[in-house]
């Protein structure tokens, strides 16, 4: 990756200007976002002249005709002009509440933060969510979610809503199945986060990736003494039953509690032909809560059945409570800015 600078001006702003020649973005696009933050954001006065074309297109190492487009671009936006015979001026008004400057200066600091964050590597649509999501919460605030399965979403809203409400508001329940299929858009309603178990942290971004909402990922462990009473196997394994995806993060509680309990054969449960078969090898059976009716309705009377109730991880909870209020106190921020300059 190349990248150089420009110092063909003694004005230490045209000093700072870059063009990085791997990045994928057509350096006169580079180069007009930067000028325009420049200009827009009062960096010089109006009427400076900007460095020559031949001057620029030298000191960055690009052709004459980038740095050419790159203004001619600008005198589009009204942000300079060009005179014959003389060079490219800067043509913004000086008064930061003029109704010519305020769309301009809006753009071109829109402009600069999508590059700040598309140069530090984020993908166009997280960079795109990232900033609809801070903006949406100037006129929504913080509305928060839990995204999980229908058997347990709500036992996780009320046990996040016992340690968070009195800071946010109660958390609202979002059934998993409901977004897969469509119809849980409603529920969603205003809401600025989702929180989400790792289990489903993948899915959940996905499925909100064209909304303004953060998702935050909670850490859980299996309830406290749940394989207590579980019996040691004697060549007939306990079969764990949960979806392929889960299966991974379920064998990680499992032996966080039992470290006997390792590589047990899996049976997934959208496949009630593979878990009926599954049961007639073992007398114990681990499932999800997902899985609960179907395993329920297979079973025989001589199974022992273990639903595999997870809470949230304290410390994981901790920090996600400390991440809202951290929030809370940007929204805050935004809030008092945009008072103060309305």
């Amino acid at each position: 990756m190349t990248e150089r600078a420009a110092d063909a001006s003694g004005h230490e702003p045209w000093e700072r200007l870059r063009v990085d020649h791997g990045s994928g973005v057509p350096m006169w696009v580079q180069l007009k976002t930067q000028l325009e933050y420049v200009i827009a954001t009062g960096a010089v006065p109006t009427g400076t002249r900007l460095p020559s074309v031949r001057a620029l297109s030298g000191h960055l190492g690009v052709a004459i005709d980038t740095i050419r487009q790159a203004y001619d671009e600008l005198g589009k936006t009204g942000l300079v002009v060009t005179q014959r015979g003389a060079g490219t001026f800067t043509t913004l008004p000086e008064s930061v509440g003029s109704d010519a400057a305020s769309p301009d200066m809006t753009w071109a600091r829109a402009d600069t933060a999508v590059a700040d964050l598309v140069r530090a590597g984020a993908p166009p649509h997280e960079a795109a969510r990232a900033m609809a999501q801070r903006l949406a919460l100037l006129r929504r605030g913080i509305d928060v979610v839990f995204v999980g399965v229908a058997a347990s979403s709500a036992r996780y809203a009320s046990l996040i809503s016992a340690q968070a409400a009195s800071d946010f508001g109660p958390v609202r329940p979002v059934a998993l199945e409901d977004l897969r299929t469509g119809p849980g858009e409603p529920s969603l309603g205003e809401a600025t986060y989702a929180i989400s178990l790792a289990f489903h942290a993948r899915e959940v971004e996905r499925l909100l990736a064209d909304r303004p909402v953060r998702v935050l990922t909670l850490m859980s462990r299996l309830e406290e003494g749940l394989l207590t009473g579980l019996p040691q196997h004697d060549g007939r394994p306990p079969v764990m039953v949960a979806r392929p995806e889960t299966r991974p993060i379920y064998a990680d509680l499992l032996t966080a509690q039992r470290p006997d309990l390792t590589d047990l054969p899996f049976a997934n449960d959208s496949d009630p032909d593979a878990v009926a078969a599954a049961l007639r090898q073992t007398d114990v059976v681990l499932h999800t809560s997902a899985a609960a009716g179907l395993v329920r309705s297979l079973a025989r009377p001589g199974h022992t059945l273990v639903e595999l109730t997870h809470v949230p991880h304290e410390k994981s909870l901790h920090q996600l409570i400390q991440v809202l209020r951290t929030d809370r106190e940007l929204m805050l921020d935004l809030q008092r800015l945009h008072i103060s300059t309305s």
